[in-house]
């Protein structure tokens, strides 16, 4: 009671469950799950211990080799979930890369709050050769901002009994209690990054030995990172998601390894591009159907500008192929890229893939927010009663995080002189939510462009706008 008492008085919200179950690679029967209850169900989302995203249903039948009591609980789990309003949840030991991401995938369900859950099992943790640069507390604060600039709440599980870790509570309150009121509110969109339960479930899962589709979740994860790197704001969107008014939303939309597509999808992404917007397609892209069966290949003939690749073994998704196609459509343009692109930035972290990728796209969409600075910016905008809040979260580059030691137990090296240009927004004036009584910054403007510089972010900043 202590432990949490102390927790509480902190000012944050303590989640104490079940042990979460490591999730199993065997997914029998679950296309028969999906297909009774509906693509679109709710997914519970789980990292196990490889930090490998796995996606369930809430109606999944009983797993061959699971007990009873397995199951219970993570159904109880699951009802206890959705009764508070949170559409997902998340275990992950410590992989700072997902807390956006899992972030953005829960709001994806519309919920008004979402958290992601990350136990603080590490806080004791020393390194022996370089103490004094080791901070064990510092991926924590690294969750904390990276769900809050991806829109969502951090919470967080307890360490093992009997520890009282009271100052990382204090820490972590001293950084999430100023920003709570500030976070969320309606996401201020650029890219939409296609996560197609489709292929996921019907396509990928069905033709891998064990159920784990690896090769797909490689790829979406290395795209939502390489965007992020990019500095673009960034939606997941889901199959449900792919109509007209939700597309008309995006200048550009990430559609990274979605083989399974329905006809009507099809038409709907050749209305996207026609009215003018970006597809940025991968390998296969179209190629099966809404079930994972194979298509006609000529019906994306109009949309992409060539007939759909035959789907390979899923290890030939892994293919390297740097060559891209550009396809007009009306007023837009299909931008196809043979190779996993995702794939291989979730693999190699190239900077040199992440900035190519992101002038092509740049070239071809203009973003309407723009930051200029380091790559290690992560950036996210949401509109909220009549304001805009800018959040900047400043971390690493993904392209950098696999340097000695660690840059996830470091403090982040802070970020002077940070540029933000708008473009169309009618800002009144713009101020730091970090810097209390600091004046409101200086705004520059030519036509309908406003500019604003931010002098000094340390671990991160929030910048609120008047419109």
């Amino acid at each position: 009671m202590s432990l949490y008492r102390d927790y509480v008085m902190a000012g944050l919200r303590v989640e104490e469950r079940p042990n979460p179950l490591v999730a199993r690679k065997v997914r029998l029967k679950r296309e028969q799950a999906m297909a009774a209850h509906g693509v679109q169900s709710r997914w519970i989302g789980i990292v196990d211990d490889t930090g490998s995203p796995y996606a369930r249903s809430g109606y999944l039948p009983r797993r061959p080799g699971s007990t009873i009591e397995d199951e219970r609980c993570l159904h109880a789990q699951v009802k206890a979930i959705h009764s508070f309003g949170i559409p997902a949840m998340t275990w992950f030991p410590g992989s700072f890369c997902l807390s956006a991401f899992h972030s953005r995938l829960q709001r994806a369900y519309g919920a008004t709050h979402a958290e992601t859950w990350q136990g603080l099992h590490y806080l004791y943790c020393k390194h022996e050769t370089r103490p004094e640069q080791f901070e064990p507390l510092n991926p924590y604060l690294h969750h904390a901002m990276a769900c809050m600039t991806a829109g969502a709440m951090p919470s967080f599980g307890t360490p093992d009994p009997g520890d009282k870790p009271v100052e990382a509570y204090e820490a972590l309150g001293r950084l999430i209690n100023p920003l709570r009121p500030f976070v969320g509110g309606e996401s201020i969109p650029y890219a939409g990054l296609h996560l197609s339960q489709q292929s996921e479930t019907f396509y990928f899962s069905r033709n891998v030995k064990g159920g784990f589709p690896w090769t797909y979740w490689k790829s979406v994860l290395g795209w939502h990172n390489l965007l992020c790197e990019s500095q673009f704001l960034l939606d997941v969107v889901f199959d449900g998601h792919l109509t007209s008014d939700q597309l008309g939303r995006y200048p550009v939309v990430v559609a990274p390894l979605s083989v399974a597509l329905s006809d009507q999808q099809i038409r709907l992404f050749e209305v996207f591009v026609s009215n003018g917007g970006i597809l940025v397609t991968g390998p296969c892209f179209g190629a099966c159907d809404e079930w994972g069966s194979r298509a006609n290949s000529g019906r994306i003939l109009r949309l992409t500008g060539r007939k759909a690749d035959a789907p390979p073994a899923i290890n030939g998704y892994r293919n390297c192929d740097p060559s891209v196609q550009v396809h007009s459509l009306g007023r837009g343009h299909v931008i196809r890229l043979a190779g996993d692109a995702g794939g291989r930035f979730y693999e190699n972290h190239s900077s040199l893939l992440a900035r190519a990728l992101g002038r092509l796209i740049r070239r071809h969409a203009p973003p309407a927010v723009e930051v200029t600075g380091p790559l290690r910016l992560h950036v996210g905008m949401y509109r909220d009663q009549g304001r805009l809040r800018l959040f900047l979260h400043n971390f690493i580059a993904y392209s950098e995080n696999q340097r000695f030691p660690n840059p996830r137990y470091l403090v982040p090296e802070p970020a002077r002189n940070v540029t933000v240009r708008l473009s169309g927004y009618q800002i009144r004036s713009a101020r730091s939510i970090l810097s209390t009584g600091a004046p409101p910054l200086e705004m520059r403007r030519k036509g309908s462009i406003v500019e604003f510089s931010i002098p000094l972010i340390e671990r991160g900043e929030v910048i609120e706008m008047e419109i």
